[in-house]
Parts: C-alpha cells; sequence; structure tokens
C-alpha cells in the first residue's frame, strides 16, 4: 500500500551473498552453484508472510554440491523439540571429469543439537551424476530448544585426491510457547472471588510456538495464607501450535480475606518431551471499585484535565451519595478525567454513564490508550459500559466534549461505579537490600540475597534484568527468579550466584535492574574484584580496613591494621570500575595502625564528582575492597 515502510532482514545468506535492509540480493559467489534453491520470505509487523522460491546457477569447474535435501522427524518432515531427525542429502557433480572417494561430514556447535551419525561415504560421481542418500545423518533436537531455532550444518565434502567443497545446510526446529491467557472467575455470581467464596478458575492457555504440547499437565500452587486450591490439576491432551485451551481449577478464599487483596498464583505447565514452562496468575478477593464516595478525587491517582476540571456530585449518582460530573465548558472545548494505571492480569472494566447534552454534537467519550471505546449523547439515564482490558499499564480517561455551537439539557456526562480488573499499587513503594554488592573472589562461586520489600499500599509486580556498563548481559550472575509480585507488607528473597570459575583476575562491574509495574528502576551496583591468588580467603595480615569518615566531602582517610610488615598497594575505583587513583604502589609498612587520605583527586590531581566509590588494598597476595560515598 502507499506510504508503506518495509525492512528486509536475512536469517541466512548462501555463501558470499548479501541482503540490504531495502531489500537488494547481491554478492560474489564462492562456491559453485546448480538450480540452488534460495528462499525470500517477507514479514509484516502483524505475523503475516508470504514467500518465493528462486534458483540460482554459475558456471563452474569440477564440484560436488549439495543439491537438495530433506529430513524426517518424529511422523512427519516438521523439526520438533525432544526428536530424533534423520537428514537425506542429494550430491550432483557439476563437472565434466569424474570424482572418486567422496565423503561427506556435517558439524555444528549448537547447544541444543547434538550430532548422532555425521559422517557419510558417497563414493564416486560421473560427470553430471546426481545420487540420494537416504537418513544419511542423524541428530537429536534438545528438548529445551527455542521455537523457530535456526539450525546452521557447515558441510565439508572431500574426495581422494584432496578436493574439498564447503557449504551448509539451513534447517528450523520447533517448539510450544505455553503462557496465560484471560483468567475467568466462575462464581455463579458477579464474576469475581469475594471473601469466603469458592468459585472455579478458568485459565486460557495459549501456545505460541510452532510445536504442539501434548499431554499437558497444569498445576496450580500458592504460598498464599488466605487462598486454598481445592482442585490443583488439570489435564489436557493437547495444545496445538497457534492455539488456546483452557484449564479449569477450583479455589477457596479466606473469610478473612481484605477487599481489594491480590493472591498470587504459579501456574506449572508440563508436556511430552520434556517441555516444562510456568507463569505467574494474580487474583483479586472483592471487586476493585470507585464510587467517588471520599467524596473528592483522592482514592486514585486522577488526573484533571481540559479547558474544564471535573468535579465531584453530590446530587447525582448511580449509588452512594457521589458520582463524578464533567466540568463546565463552552463551545470547542473539553473537559478530561484520566487514570493511569497497571493491570495485573487480562479482564473488564465497567462503569455507569449517564448523559444530557445536545443529541450527535456533545459527547461523552471514553477512551483506553487513546483509542475510543465508547460514546453517549443526548438525553440517556444511567447504564453500564464494559470493556475488555489487557495487562500492563493503561491510560484511562472519559471526556465531555462540545462542538461548535448550542448546548441542551445539563451539558454535562457522569461516570459512578467504575469497576476495575485487578490493578497494581498506583504508587509503588518497593524497598531491597543491599544497595550494592563489594566483594573479591577467586576463581570460585559465590552466593547471596537479595530482600525485597513492598512497603506500599498494594501489590507490586516486577521484573529483573543484570546487565554491564554499556547495557550488555553478564554471563558470571545470575538469579533464581527474574520476577514476582509482592502484596502491601510482604518481602521476597532473591537467590544471586556470582560464578567466577571460568573469569581472568580484574575487576567486574554489573547492575541487577529492578523494575516495578510501572516502569520505576531500582539499581543494585555490583563491584566484583577477581583475585585468583586470594580469592576471599581472609589473611591475618590484614585485621581491619575502612575509611573514615564515610560518607565525605572533600576528603577520608583509610585506615587499616597490619599484624605483621607487609608491601602495601591502595587504589581508587570508580562504580564503573575504572581505576581513579593509585595512592599507594608496593610500599613496604612496619607492624601497627595506618592511616591513607585520599583528597578526592584522580591521577592528575583533578577533583572527582560526587558518587560512589571503592578502595581496594593489596597485602602480598590479599585485596581488601571498600566502599566510599563522595557528598557535594
Amino acid at each position: 500500500p502507499q506510504y508503506y515502510v518495509c525492512d528486509l532482514e536475512a536469517t541466512h545468506y548462501p555463501e558470499g551473498f548479501t541482503v540490504t535492509r531495502e531489500g537488494d540480493f547481491g554478492g560474489l559467489p564462492e562456491e559453485v552453484y546448480d538450480n540452488y534453491e534460495i528462499k525470500f520470505r517477507v514479514r509484516d509487523e502483524n505475523g503475516l508472510s508470504n514467500s518465493k522460491v528462486l534458483y540460482f546457477s554459475t558456471d563452474g569447474a569440477n564440484y560436488l554440491v549439495i543439491d537438495d535435501y530433506s529430513v524426517i522427524s518424529g511422523d512427519d518432515d516438521i523439526i520438533e523439540f525432544g526428536e530424533t531427525v534423520f537428514l537425506s542429502v542429494d550430491i550432483k557433480n557439476l563437472g565434466e571429469e569424474a570424482i572418486f572417494g567422496a565423503t561427506m561430514e556435517i558439524n555444528i556447535e549448537d547447544l541444543f543439537i547434538l550430532l548422532l551419525d555425521s559422517t557419510e561415504v558417497l563414493g564416486d560421481f560421473e560427470p553430471n551424476e546426481m545420487k540420494s542418500f537416504e537418513t544419511a545423518f542423524i541428530f537429536e533436537v534438545s528438548n529445551q530448544v527455542p521455537d523457530e531455532h535456526e539450525i546452521d550444518f557447515s558441510t565439508l565434502i572431500v574426495d581422494n585426491s584432496g578436493n574439498d567443497w564447503i557449504s551448509h545446510i539451513y534447517l528450523t526446529a520447533f517448539a510450544p510457547d505455553v503462557y496465560v491467557g484471560e483468567v475467568i472467575i466462575d462464581d455463579g455470581g458477579n464474576g469475581g472471588l469475594d471473601p469466603g467464596e469458592t468459585a472455579d478458575m478458568i485459565i486460557n492457555l495459549f501456545n505460541g510456538g510452532g510445536a504442539a504440547a501434548d499431554n499437558v499437565v497444569a498445576t496450580l500452587s500458592s504460598s498464599d495464607p488466605f487462598v486454598t486450591i481445592n482442585i490443583n490439576t488439570s489435564n489436557l491432551s493437547a495444545i496445538n501450535a497457534n492455539s488456546v485451551e483452557e484449564v479449569t481449577f477450583n479455589i477457596s478464599a479466606s473469610d478473612e480475606t481484605p477487599l481489594g487483596y491480590i493472591i498470587e498464583f504459579n501456574l506449572d505447565i508440563e508436556a511430552d518431551n520434556g517441555y516444562s514452562t510456568s507463569d505467574l496468575i494474580y487474583v483479586i478477593v472483592g471487586l476493585i471499585n470507585e464510587g467517588f464516595e471520599t467524596g473528592d478525587f483522592s482514592a486514585f491517582p486522577w488526573s484533571l484535565g481540559g479547558d474544564g476540571e471535573w468535579i465531584i456530585d453530590d446530587n447525582i449518582s448511580f449509588e452512594g451519595t457521589y458520582s463524578a460530573r464533567s466540568g463546565d465548558i463552552d463551545d470547542e472545548q473539553i473537559s478530561s478525567l484520566l487514570l493511569n494505571i497497571f493491570v495485573l492480569t487480562d479482564g473488564e472494566i465497567s462503569f455507569y454513564t449517564k448523559v444530557s447534552s445536545e443529541e450527535n454534537y456533545d459527547y461523552l467519550r471514553f477512551f483506553i490508550d487513546g483509542e475510543e471505546k465508547g460514546s453517549w449523547a443526548g438525553e440517556q439515564d444511567w447504564s453500564i459500559a464494559t470493556f475488555p482490558v489487557s495487562a500492563g499499564i493503561h491510560d484511562f480517561e472519559w471526556t465531555y466534549e462540545k462542538d461548535y455551537s448550542v448546548g441542551n439539557g445539563s451539558d454535562c456526562g457522569w461516570i459512578d461505579f467504575i469497576t476495575f480488573p485487578p490493578l497494581g499499587d498506583p504508587n509503588p513503594q518497593l524497598s531491597y537490600e543491599p544497595g550494592t554488592f563489594v566483594f573479591t573472589i577467586g576463581n570460585e562461586i559465590l552466593t547471596d540475597t537479595i530482600t525485597l520489600l513492598n512497603e506500599g499500599t498494594g501489590p507490586i509486580v516486577y521484573s529483573i534484568e543484570v546487565i554491564d556498563t554499556i547495557g550488555n548481559s553478564v554471563d558470571w550472575l545470575y538469579l533464581d527468579s527474574q520476577n514476582g509480585g509482592i502484596n502491601s507488607g510482604g518481602n521476597e528473597e532473591v537467590q544471586v550466584e556470582f560464578d567466577a570459575t571460568d573469569l581472568e583476575e580484574g575487576n567486574y562491574v554489573a547492575y541487577i535492574i529492578i523494575t516495578d509495574h510501572m516502569d520505576n528502576e531500582y539499581v543494585i551496583s555490583v563491584f566484583m574484584f577477581v583475585d585468583i591468588a586470594s580469592g576471599i580467603k581472609i589473611n591475618a595480615t590484614i585485621i581491619s580496613s575502612k575509611n573514615i569518615p564515610n560518607p565525605f566531602r572533600n576528603q577520608t582517610n583509610i585506615v587499616f591494621t597490619l599484624s605483621e610488615p607487609e608491601n602495601i598497594s591502595l587504589e581508587i575505583f570508580d562504580h564503573y570500575g575504572g581505576k581513579v587513583k593509585a595512592v599507594i604502589t608496593g610500599k613496604e609498612f612496619d607492624q601497627g595502625n595506618f592511616s591513607i587520605l585520599w583528597d578526592a583527586t584522580n591521577n592528575l590531581g583533578n577533583k572527582v564528582t560526587p558518587g560512589l566509590y571503592y578502595f581496594r588494598l593489596s597485602v602480598g597476595n590479599t585485596i581488601q575492597t571498600g566502599k566510599m560515598i563522595l557528598l557535594d
């Protein structure tokens, strides 16, 4: 269509060729091709795709090429997780001379692929002769292979004259990708779980992967004291690729469950071939309502905008004493009431509306994330409106808009008794301990714990990632959990593992970034010294080391005690791991107490900026470190 821009990206290239983002395909052949099949596929942002196969040939001398290949995997030609795959090849001699004593080998460096039979004797080829080799190679696909995993085999054909021909075979493996969709509470009543109530929990399981999950067992669990799971398993014969199925459980909420309380469930999913995954589910006990019965807009973080602010009306309401009414505005003006909030799970928002306006011209409208969902005009009494909402951060906005002239009735709109889907704390307050990891380690593994505490008034949903100073992933720091949820006043512990077994000696810096559901970030700095000789052993030569004062302005003293004479080095590093200053380098100290001044300058004598710094005290084969905070 007109004005449509498409970027093209290739997953595999024939040797010597490239394709640009504009779709230009070209290059200099590095091998001989004879009707070489190249598939071109275009996929748009909605996942719709189309493909076309073109055939390429080159002129060349004596040459053995892979003319075609196919697989038998399971009972079809689709490679799926956990299957043993038989690979067949067609080999052709493109030359005008005979080739004798040819053999073929395939190789791959792939964590998810295990070669069982990697060689095949091809024999002799007459000029232009083609031979087929059924099930020439065998390999296994791991149960943990990701969906749409690209497999790239390097191939080598050699003959008894020492000629060799290199190429590739490209395949794709598929796996299930099962995750939780909509969660429905079937209580035979209001569609929500209330205190003291027993209900069925119906969960839609989506399989977005390219392989079916067979003999699925879903297990529901929760450590929350306010819930009892009466039926915790549900079975399915299969969830086919790109399809959805339902599983049902039975749960009971305690009579003492607070209204608006979020219960966190964990759903473990297992299927044939060792497939397993898990997902979190949040269910609210008691519906969350906004009836404006506080007499103001304080119950939720409302934003009032436009040309006239919404007000609380104590004369007209659907239930209770109060409702919200659009502000007084003139022609071609608007009054807006907006709420930005985090929805924990897929669900619905419902509310009651009333309008008194010029019919077909002046409208009360409702938007989700800027998209209009409903509008009302004329003289309409209270009626309910309900709209689906997906999990995530959303803007809910109600507006009253006037056209260029005329006003009828009360010339306004009202809303009341809003029922929300399960919501996260709109003002999350997450604290964590420790704020920094600082330590010295040898070629070994250390474990520690991060404690997260929800100090807010509602549930917090969080995720955690680990990056280095330039934003790349870190392969020496592992977390036992990368997401979770915490109710108000609750806490969770995340286990951290520092693996320095394969690291070289030096400084390593990482950031553990915790992100809550409102996109607030909390950063824990990791400052790790790898010292192969010393590791973390305690050397009695250094009895103690610290800096005084801390925090400090302008200067601080690094103080330490030696139990015997020793050679000392003292260095200062910033929180990125960069060396700031060498204060002492290889100086002999006697037994006793010592104090070394650091005046907050670098090696050039310039003052450093306020922030987090570390001292590194090297005594013989032992290193001690400490955290220092320089204030403005």
